[in-house]
């Protein structure tokens, strides 16, 4: 297995990403964008809302993990509503790609450059990619495991994230936050569970979320302030929100933000919701405020 030594590469760029994770605790009440949670919805609970979402993207015709040969085409995901199984895409033929590189991978202007990930399958650090000109995220295409978070921020040019196609497993956060060309996230459509949180905002002509498909599992879900969504169907697999213990005795429950996006279905919202199981009830500081109430 070839090994790439990054083991002394900064990671001071994450301080440029305008987002408090840590703890995330200020995001539960609908983060810096919100002023209140006082029109708190029980929409976001097990057994809670409307199940209006459509059905997610079938357009796919692969099966398995993303480097999977097979000619048949699967489905996954529960089965109702937002929650219509979804065929899983074929990733790219990684076969032979084995790189390790140690250490983080840090994608910007005088750092890294995309290129470091090519060959690449696993980062033992995190991935994060700020602010470049690239359209595509090809490059780390045939990449299944990072130890820390993929961070992708500020990337103006970027319009597909098939890229993300054969990632299985992110130890942390994925962040997706200010890609203003994206239209559709598609991308993760092989991860089950999340570390600690995802958070997608502020993504100006973001209009849907159709990717996620088999996401069953994070800390804490944070959509806010993407202008011009619409539904977020693919996360209709979601079932838990898991609870991180802070010190003996004391558990911090996980947080479902889906707030300030002023065109999201709200009836969208609600199936997501209604797919959590874990917890059974929804926490007081749960929001779905700021959505459009009028589908």
């Amino acid at each position: 297995m070839g090994h790439v030594d990054r083991s002394q590469v900064t990671a001071n760029l994450l301080f440029t990403v305008p987002l408090a994770i840590a703890g995330c605790s200020n995001e539960g009440a609908g983060g810096e964008d919100s002023d209140s949670t006082a029109d708190t919805t029980a929409a976001a609970g097990s057994s809670h809302g409307t199940t209006q979402g459509t059905t997610g993207d079938d357009t796919t015709t692969s099966s398995g993990a993303a480097d999977d040969t097979s000619e048949d085409s699967t489905t996954t995901g529960p089965v109702a509503g937002c929650q219509q199984p979804q065929a899983v895409p074929r990733g790219p033929d990684c076969t032979g790609v084995d790189g390790v590189l140690m250490g983080s991978a840090i994608i910007a202007e005088g750092l890294d450059t995309p290129d470091v990930l090519v060959g690449i399958r696993e980062v033992t650090g995190s991935v994060r990619i700020n602010s470049i000109d690239v359209t595509n995220l090809d490059f780390m295409e045939c990449l299944q495991t990072v130890g820390g978070d993929v961070t992708i921020f500020g990337n103006d040019q970027l319009t597909n994230v098939d890229g993300l196609w054969s990632l299985t497993d992110i130890g942390t956060n994925f962040i997706f936050t200010e890609n203003d060309a994206l239209i559709d996230f598609d991308g993760l459509p092989n991860v089950v569970e999340l570390g600690n949180s995802l958070v997608i905002r502020h993504n100006d002509t973001l209009t849907t979320i159709s990717g996620l498909h088999q996401l069953t599992t994070v800390h804490d879900l944070i959509v806010q302030n993407n202008d011009a969504l619409l539904d977020i169907d693919g996360l209709g697999g979601l079932t838990t929100l898991t609870a991180i213990e802070l010190a003996p005795g004391f558990d911090e429950v996980g947080t479902f933000s889906v707030s300030a996006n002023p065109t999201l279905c709200i009836s969208s919202v609600n199936c997501v919701g209604e797919g959590i199981t874990d917890p059974s009830r929804p926490p007081p500081d749960w929001t779905t405020q700021g959505n459009d109430d009028r589908c």
